[in-house]
Order: structure tokens, then C-alpha cells, then sequence
């Protein structure tokens, strides 16, 4: 049996997600940060697959819009 409380995209949740800026600069920054963090910890440490985990945080960054975040706050607003 399904848990209801996993967040699984659909299409009608994907279409009502307003993509607009919801970061703040501190966030981006912090986001770039940890991109740089876990590129550099999968270089150094010869798990190049590991680079693959910062490109969320990389775009994450350069758009400044969190899907997480607008979920989220979205469903704060409405309840």
C-alpha cells in the first residue's frame, strides 16, 4: 500500500508549480558552495560518479527556483 506521504511528481502537480526566483542570494551562494564541495569530494577522492550529484545544486543555483521549495509553500498557503 502506497504511502500518501511521498511526493511523487505529476503532471497536474508539475503544471500548477509557478517556476518563479524563490531563492534568496544566501541560498544561491550556499547552493554553489555545496555544488563545489561535492565536485571537489569526487575528484579528490577518485568517485568521479559523485560529480553527477552537484548538478541539481548547480541548477539549483543558476535558475534560483527550488521545486522543493515552492511544493512546499504552496501547500503551507493552502491548508
Amino acid at each position: 500500500m502506497p504511502c500518501s506521504r511521498i511526493f511523487v511528481p505529476t503532471f497536474k502537480t508539475l503544471h500548477d508549480m509557478k517556476f518563479e526566483f524563490n531563492l534568496s542570494m544566501t541560498e544561491i551562494i550556499v547552493s554553489y558552495l555545496l555544488m563545489m564541495a561535492v565536485i571537489f569530494i569526487g575528484i579528490f577522492s577518485g568517485q568521479n560518479w559523485l560529480c553527477f550529484l552537484a548538478l541539481p545544486l548547480f541548477l539549483r543555483g543558476l535558475t534560483g527556483w527550488c521545486p522543493l521549495k515552492t511544493y512546499l509553500s504552496r501547500n503551507t498557503v493552502a491548508h
